[in-house]
């Protein structure tokens, strides 16, 4: 997203997670992924989280594969939302 349109040129996921613009944009993108899968397979809810996965945070491996177990602690809320 271009800096300014009324958000903070630093904002993070936190502050953009709900986000029309954004929201808009990424729902985009996973129309045009569930076209090349079948339905079993596609993207049917999602949800920004609060924060980036990185290695520092401990949400990644050194090898960049994400943590599930602390993914599936930390962010239990979210992951419910989306199955109710």
């Amino acid at each position: 997203m271009e800096a300014g349109r009324g958000r903070p040129e630093q904002a993070g996921p936190a502050e953009l997670r709900d986000d029309p613009e954004l929201l808009a944009r990424l729902q985009t993108a996973v129309d045009e992924a569930n076209k090349t899968v079948s339905r079993a397979e596609s993207i049917r809810r999602f949800r920004v989280l609060p924060v980036d996965l990185t290695e520092q945070n401990g949400y990644l491996t050194p090898t960049l594969k994400i943590k599930r177990a602390l993914i599936h602690q930390d962010f239990a809320a979210e992951i419910e939302d989306l199955y109710r």
